[in-house]
C-alpha cells in the first residue's frame, strides 16, 4: 500500500458523463477507502473549452449572467456567461456548442457562430471592458465570420451585396469583403482574450475543417468544401488586412474561431488549461503533493496538443496518475517514468454504459483503489 499524505486531484471532465468535480470527488471516494488519513485536494480544471467557464466562475466566487442569443442554427436560446469583477468569460460552447443541435441537426456547412458574438456585445454593453473567450466544442467551422458579423462587422460577397446575419460555413467562398467599421466602434476600449485548447493552423491537413468538421457532423465533400472556404478566406485577410492566419497556431481552433479574434479583435492567444491552472493556484497546491491525479474521457493523440493531461504533466515534476476513460495505445504520454496511465474502463463494457454517471464514477474509483494498494 503506498503511504501518501497529499493527492491533488486536476482532472478534466469525463465529456458526456462526469464533470471535472464529479471525477474529483469520486477520487477522494477512493483515496478515503483507502488511505483515510490522506489530504485530498480537488481543483476543477478545464482545457478552454466546455466547462472552462463554469470552472473559472467556481474557483473565482464569480456570478453567471443570462442573455438570449442565436444558437448555431439562428434559433433563439438562453445562455450564460460569467462576470470575475470587471472581467466577462464567455464560453463558446454556450452559445455556439455542439451540445445545443441534435445529432441530427449538426452541419458545418449551415451552423453559425453568431451567438457567441451576440454574448460578447451583451457583455460590452454592460460596460465590461475586460473579456476572455473560452473557444472550443464549438459546432461550427464558419471562421468565427459569425461572431464577427454579431459585432459589427459588414461582409459582402462575389456580387457586392451584403450578406444577412448567421454568415455559415457555406458562405465563406463567396465572400468578398469585410467591412470593419462598425466592427470598430463595438470594441473600442475593449481588451479580448482568447483561452484556446488547441495549437491547429486555419486550414490544411491539420487545419480547422480536416481534424474537427467531422465530429461537426461534416461529410468527407463538407469537409473538402469548408476547407476550401477557409483557404479563400484567409486569402481575403492576407489581401486586405496583410495578416497571413493560413498556419497560425491556434487560428482553426473552434473552425476557424481563432484566426477571427486574431484578425478582427487583435485577441491575445493563451492556452486555456494555463489560464485554469493559474486560476485555481494549481502549481501552489502542487509544489507538496506526493501524487498528481489527472484524465480525461480519452487519452489519445489530442492530449499532448494543450488539453488538460499535457498541460499538467508539464507543470509539476510530482508523480502522476493518468486516468482515461479509454485509452488509445500508450496515450502518447512518453517514456516518463513518473508518469502511469490506466484505462478505467473495462475494455468489455460498451461505451453506452461506461458513460452513465454512477458507473463512471465507481469504474474511476476502483481504478485509484486497485494503484493505492
Amino acid at each position: 500500500m503506498k503511504n501518501y499524505r497529499k493527492i491533488v486531484v486536476a482532472s478534466d471532465s469525463f465529456k458526456g458523463s462526469l464533470s471535472s468535480m464529479q471525477v474529483a470527488e469520486a477520487v477522494e471516494e477512493a483515496v478515503a477507502d483507502i488511505l483515510p488519513q490522506c489530504e485530498v485536494v480537488k481543483l476543477p480544471m478545464a482545457d478552454g473549452g466546455e466547462g472552462t467557464l463554469r470552472t473559472l466562475v467556481y474557483a473565482s466566487r464569480g456570478k453567471m449572467i443570462e442573455c438570449t442569443v442565436h444558437d448555431p442554427l439562428m434559433r433563439p436560446i438562453k445562455a450564460e456567461y460569467g462576470v470575475i469583477g470587471d472581467r466577462a468569460i464567455i464560453e463558446m460552447a454556450a452559445a455556439s456548442g455542439l451540445a445545443t443541435l441534435t445529432p441530427e441537426e449538426r452541419d458545418p456547412l449551415i451552423t453559425t457562430s453568431y451567438g457567441t458574438g451576440e454574448m460578447i456585445r451583451h457583455a460590452t454593453e454592460r460596460g465590461l471592458r475586460n473579456i476572455l473567450v473560452t473557444i472550443g466544442g464549438s459546432a461550427t467551422s464558419d471562421a468565427g465570420l459569425g461572431a464577427m458579423q454579431a459585432l459589427g462587422l459588414k461582409i459582402y460577397d462575389t456580387e457586392g451585396r451584403l450578406m444577412p446575419d448567421g454568415f455559415a460555413g457555406k458562405d465563406m467562398i463567396r465572400t468578398a469583403r469585410f467591412d470593419t467599421t462598425k466592427l470598430r466602434e463595438t470594441i473600442s476600449g475593449t481588451a479580448v482574450t482568447a483561452a484556446c485548447d488547441v495549437n491547429n493552423p486555419f486550414y490544411g491537413e491539420n487545419g480547422a475543417a480536416y481534424v474537427y468538421a467531422p465530429q461537426k457532423g461534416a461529410t468527407e465533400e463538407a469537409v473538402d468544401a469548408l476547407d476550401h472556404g477557409l483557404r479563400h478566406i484567409a486569402s481575403i485577410v492576407s489581401r486586405d488586412f496583410g495578416t497571413e492566419i493560413g498556419q497560425l497556431p491556434g487560428a482553426g481552433a473552434a473552425g476557424g474561431m481563432g484566426g477571427a479574434l486574431h484578425v478582427f479583435l487583435s485577441v491575445k492567444m493563451v492556452r486555456g488549461v494555463e489560464l485554469v491552472m493559474e486560476q485555481v493556484g494549481f502549481r501552489g497546491h502542487a509544489a507538496d503533493a506526493d501524487l498528481i491525479i489527472t484524465g480525461e474521457g480519452r487519452v489519445d493523440r489530442q492530449s499532448s496538443m494543450g488539453k488538460v493531461i499535457s498541460g499538467i504533466i508539464s507543470a509539476t515534476d510530482r508523480p502522476v496518475l493518468v486516468l482515461g476513460g479509454r485509452v488509445d495505445g500508450d496515450g502518447h504520454m512518453g517514456e516518463d517514468g513518473r508518469i502511469t496511465v490506466i484505462e478505467v474502463t473495462p475494455r468489455s463494457m460498451p461505451d453506452v454504459i461506461a458513460m452513465r454517471r454512477d458507473v463512471a464514477q465507481e469504474n474511476i474509483a476502483k481504478a485509484v483503489r486497485s494503484f493505492l494498494t
